[in-house]
């Protein structure tokens, strides 16, 4: 088998999809009224969770604003770190 190199992003993804489990568990809110927030299906949260390239700028917003993401967590998202 070939060696495989994960994406520059791929920590971040991970990061982010912890970010919003942990704030869904946090704020005590459920799957239901995510999904229902954000405009989308169950099976597409689900699908965006492992892989949150795919997640929308409009979804993005409706779980910051419902999780309260903290903004920590949000710029830790988006930016890489400088070497």
């Amino acid at each position: 088998m070939g060696k495989s190199t994960l994406g520059i992003w791929t920590e971040k993804n991970i990061s982010l999809s912890r970010a919003i489990k942990a704030c869904m568990e946090r704020t005590g809110t459920n799957r239901e009224k995510i999904v229902k927030k954000a405009h989308i299906s169950l099976p597409t949260f689900y699908v965006h969770l492992r892989d949150p390239d795919k997640i929308t700028l409009g979804e993005f917003r409706a779980y910051i604003n419902t999780l309260k993401i903290p903004k920590e967590d949000i710029l830790d998202a988006l930016y890489l770190e400088k070497e």
